[in-house]
């Protein structure tokens, strides 16, 4: 499957199917798992908000079946809980029920929250920003596929290096990420101009001005990983 196939889940009508209290440590602990991987999967999607074309469509459009899934399943599940506290149950089985009443709905905010995040960072998914030919340029420019116009002096190296190093501290001041640097309409302009200073600057220049200016050095970072990226993808 190449990464523009889609990924199908065929999605069956969910019946309620009442289980004997027997079942209850076996559904507790479904639960209980699905509430800690559901959680692990915000974490890694609130990563991907700082570097969303480390994703491609395919990997975010399975994610969103399975936990619209998830949220079909809450209110099975809440049917089911709400089955067993009707009936006559021990105080340890009480206690138990009351408890997954509460972890079906962490379960289900979760889910949506998961949701919620699919969609901000879709918009800058590798397939997403490989889809502009202005970013393909940018890091044709980067992969030194592309010649261009070789900065002059190391003083003329300097204000360029500084000029990207404003453009990314002005993103970063403005509450921006790696993903508004990536998406911003400049970022071919200033990738362009980042590879003319690298094709000329002497040896060790370049990481001097990387070191002294933090702004700089995040910008050819970023342009680096992805360039291995586009690798990947191409």
């Amino acid at each position: 499957m190449n990464k523009k196939q889609r990924h199908k889940v065929t999605t069956k009508k969910k019946t309620k199917i009442f289980r004997d209290i027997k079942w209850l440590p076996k559904f507790a602990q479904a639960l209980d798992s699905y509430a800690e991987n559901s959680r692990n999967q915000i974490t890694a999607l609130e990563m991907g908000m700082y570097q969303p074309y480390d994703l491609d469509d395919n990997v975010l459009d399975i994610t969103i079946q399975l936990y619209r899934e998830g949220l079909e399943q809450y209110p099975l599940n809440n049917s089911q809980i709400n089955h067993w506290l009707k009936q006559d149950l021990n105080q340890d089985q009480r206690a138990e029920v009351e408890r997954l009443v509460e972890v079906n709905e962490i379960v289900r905010a979760r889910n949506e929250r998961i949701l919620d995040l699919c969609n901000q960072v879709k918009h800058g998914t590798i397939d997403r920003v490989m889809e502009d030919d202005d970013y393909e340029i940018a890091l044709d420019a980067f992969a030194g596929k592309i010649r261009l116009e070789l900065s002059g002096s190391m003083d003329e190296r300097f204000e360029t290096a500084k000029e990207i190093h404003e453009f990314i501290e002005a993103i970063l001041a403005g509450g921006g990420d790696d993903s508004d640097i990536v998406n911003h309409p400049e970022m071919m302009n200033y990738a362009l101009k980042l590879q003319g200073l690298i094709c000329s600057a002497e040896p060790g220049e370049f990481d001097g001005l990387a070191q002294m200016l933090h702004g700089f050095g995040r910008f050819a970072k970023i342009l680096e990983n992805m360039l291995e990226l586009f690798k990947q993808f191409k």
